[in-house]
């Protein structure tokens, strides 16, 4: 889960991971436990499991650095 932006090098992470299925985006503290109840309690953490277990990520940075460079 990621609680939106923080400024610097993680500018985009929410939106590769939300963009690839790989996780949820929440920006209000106040609904943090809510949208994790979801996540877990419907078949949105099956399939960002599956999306995860399938990616065919070999190195992690590579794949993010080739995001960023094609998303300037």
């Amino acid at each position: 889960m990621s609680r939106g932006i923080l400024n610097g090098q993680e500018n985009h992470n929410y939106e590769y991971i939300t963009k690839n299925g790989y996780g949820i985006k929440c920006e209000d503290p106040n609904k943090i436990y809510d949208s994790l109840n979801d996540f877990i309690n419907s078949d949105k953490l099956g399939n960002a499991l599956k999306n995860i277990l399938t990616c065919d990520i070999k190195n992690g940075a590579e794949v993010i650095a080739e995001y960023f460079k094609e998303n300037e």
